[in-house]
């Protein structure tokens, strides 16, 4: 049955929670709210967000106007709009687009998204890298479900009204504390979601920021199939990648590989720094991956003709080790693979979408870093950058 798309009717909400006792502490609230933004599955946000920096004793400020739509399949849209750039990423589940319509570019990448296992937005270890659609569902979905952890959270107010497409909503006001910042929330009473978010912060230079995100529309059900389609503008072209400017900083390429010990399928651990020295080659692929599928066969040739040439090749799975064994038993035996059962891997290198392959030089620092399906000349190209002879 097609789920209907349709904006949310704060108090229609009331009757989710009929029957349960009308929540009066901090906790209650914020369990309520974990709740609800659990609940989500598609859906769309649009926000503002606006940014008040002291940094020198200058004043600094930004606004930028989001907007996040979520549907079923890995189908996902994402626009930024900040006055200069407007950066836009979006997929149909099977294709992902770039664009920066302004500049009038455009890429796209055959990709397969990953499922969101981590509901609370709490990797075991920091991600380093974020997209612009992770970066957002995070900020706008994800961290609402964790903030329930935090017993010292202080119920400020009981009843503030904030306004909110197009209605004066009752809110109550919470504060919580976290390592590093302040945040106020304003929660619905009737829907449980936040509609104002502001967070204060002293950051690592000693500027202070503060952050208002105020939530213009949250509706819920399956937006339309028009939505995760992508139509060029008129005088726009095809560009190779388009690097959006939000996620300039997220590139990999230069940075020290951060470090992990994972096992073979076969039982064997693997030490990344105990490679150091040699060329390595990391695929994060699965077998229900279609892309993944396209690629594997590149990835296995360059680990048979190049073994010889200081060249380390390993896949990443995070599936179970019998699935991903048959599947290479089947396919692929000369690919030698690690399992990365709970993730902690694919999170520490922010692998929200797969194929994904890192060629690592000698010295351990990334030489290259491609989401999507590539060619083996490309992937030949990228081992000859790190040093391969």
């Amino acid at each position: 049955m097609q789920t209907c798309f349709r904006p949310i009717t704060l108090c229609l909400f009331a009757a989710i929670f009929a029957g349960a006792a009308y929540p009066v502490t901090s906790a209650d609230i914020l369990s309520k709210v974990a709740q609800r933004y659990k609940s989500l599955t598609s859906y769309q946000i649009e926000a503002e967000e606006q940014l008040n920096m002291m940094r020198g004793g200058r004043p600094f400020a930004g606004q930028h106007k989001i907007s996040l739509a979520v549907g079923p399949n890995g189908m996902f849209r994402v626009e930024e709009n900040n006055g200069r750039d407007l950066e836009i990423r979006v997929s149909d589940g099977k294709l992902t687009w770039k664009a920066l319509p302004k500049q009038k570019i455009w890429s796209k990448q055959e990709i397969a998204e990953m499922p969101d296992d981590d509901p609370d937005g709490q990797d075991a270890e920091p991600s380093m890298a974020q997209d612009l659609f992770s970066e957002y569902q995070r900020l706008f979905v994800a961290r609402y479900t964790g903030f329930a952890r935090y017993p010292d959270a202080v119920l400020e107010n009981k009843t503030e009204k904030i306004k909110f497409d197009g209605d004066k909503v009752d809110c109550y006001v919470i504060r919580i504390v976290t390592k590093g910042s302040t945040n106020r929330l304003f929660i619905a009473r009737d829907s449980f979601f936040v509609l104002r978010h502001i967070e204060s912060q002293i950051l690592t230079n000693g500027a202070q920021a503060e952050t208002v995100m105020d939530y213009k529309t949250i509706s819920e059900g399956v937006p339309g199939p028009e939505l995760f389609e992508f139509q060029p503008g008129n005088g726009s072209r095809e560009v190779a990648d388009v690097s959006l400017p939000s996620e300039r900083n997220i590139g990999l390429v230069g940075q020290l590989a951060a470090d992990f010990t994972l096992n073979t399928l076969d039982g064997s651990p693997v030490r990344l720094s105990s490679l150091r020295g040699k060329i390595v080659l990391l695929d994060f692929w699965a077998s229900w991956c279609m892309p993944c599928r396209h690629e594997l066969p590149a990835i296995e040739a360059i680990s048979r003709k190049y073994k010889d040439r200081n060249v380390v090749v390993f896949g990443v799975n995070d599936e179970d080790a019998g699935t991903a064994k048959h599947f290479l038993d089947k396919y692929h035996p000369d690919l030698a693979t690690l399992h990365d059962g709970d993730k902690k891997v694919h999170k520490l290198y922010g692998c929200r979408a797969i194929p994904t392959v890192l060629v690592i030089d000698p010295q351990g620092r990334i030489a290259a870093h491609f989401v999507g399906s590539r060619e083996e000349t490309e992937l030949i190209a990228a081992l000859k950058g790190a040093g391969m002879n």
